[in-house]
């Protein structure tokens, strides 16, 4: 589930007009270099540049979205 958090939080993104513009970023904000971040496990120059991991600052709006989903299967 946890590796799951950037594709959840990219479909709520997407389907909400006010954060639909931040949707990619929150889809590859673990993606890496390396090609061990996820969900894509891209590498090298497939990475895009808003996914270069530094400290989030999408973070706390993932986090948020997260917890909005939580609450909405119950």
């Amino acid at each position: 589930m946890i590796k799951q958090h950037p594709e959840i939080g990219y479909r709520i993104a997407v389907s909400t007009p006010q954060l639909e513009h931040i949707a990619e970023y929150i889809l590859y904000h673990h993606e890496r270099w390396d090609g061990r971040g996820y969900p894509k496990s891209l590498s090298g120059e497939e990475v895009p540049l808003v996914a270069i991991e530094s400290p989030s600052p999408f973070y706390g709006i993932t986090l948020i979205l997260l917890t909005a989903y939580e609450i909405a299967k119950f």
